[in-house]
């Protein structure tokens, strides 16, 4: 009886021993990836750290025995899940990933997408060039002509005005109640479907 539970854990330690192989051997073969052992990783140290805590309330473990112990365990999973963001997203910095999703709004908007400037001095080039486009903005909503009364409201609104002061409707465009259509400001009816406006 004993030679038989020795002969059972001596294959247990050796099966455990070899185990490492035979994973190198699937993965050779199309087995796991590197994805698939991260996450393993990470399931493992989510684990032991539960353990821990567990074993720190059941009194276990003395406090600075779990602090050190979690505090290592941590450590270890927060290096898995980089990995594991990496591997995931092309091993991107979330930096790039930033700056690439700034560019695709801006290409979405009809703005030119421009490349980060070189140094310093080139963004300090661009900055003058931005504030004489927003002063010629400021300029041209000043109040030139006469002023525009709402069509919801009846509000008297300046001329460059886009919206109501008092209720927020566009004053470019009147909105059919009926199918929700955009029809110029001054239309009597809509065009989608001739509700009267």
């Amino acid at each position: 009886m004993v030679a038989l539970a020795c002969g059972l854990l001596a294959l247990g330690v050796a099966a455990f021993l070899l185990s490492p192989l035979l994973d190198q051997q699937r993965r050779w073969f199309g087995g796991q990836s590197e994805l698939e052992d991260l996450n393993k990783q990470k399931d493992f140290l989510y684990s032991a750290i539960r353990e821990l805590t567990i074993d720190h309330k059941m009194g276990k473990l003395s406090d600075q025995d779990h602090e050190e112990l979690e505090s290592e365990y941590m450590t270890r999973a927060s290096t898995v899940l980089d990995q594991l963001e990496h591997a995931a997203n092309g091993n991107h910095s979330p930096s790039d990933r930033v700056e690439q999703a700034v560019l695709e709004i801006r290409r979405n908007r009809g703005g030119s997408p421009k490349t980060a400037p070189e140094s310093l001095s080139d963004e300090a080039e661009q900055i003058p060039e931005i504030q004489d486009s927003e002063e010629s903005n400021v300029a041209s909503d000043l109040p030139d002509g006469k002023p525009i009364d709402c069509t919801k409201c009846g509000k008297e609104n300046e001329s460059a005005a886009k919206f109501c002061i008092e209720c927020g409707t566009s004053l470019g465009v009147s909105s059919c109640e009926e199918c929700g259509n955009d029809n110029p400001s001054e239309a009597k009816f809509c065009a989608g479907c001739g509700t009267e406006l």
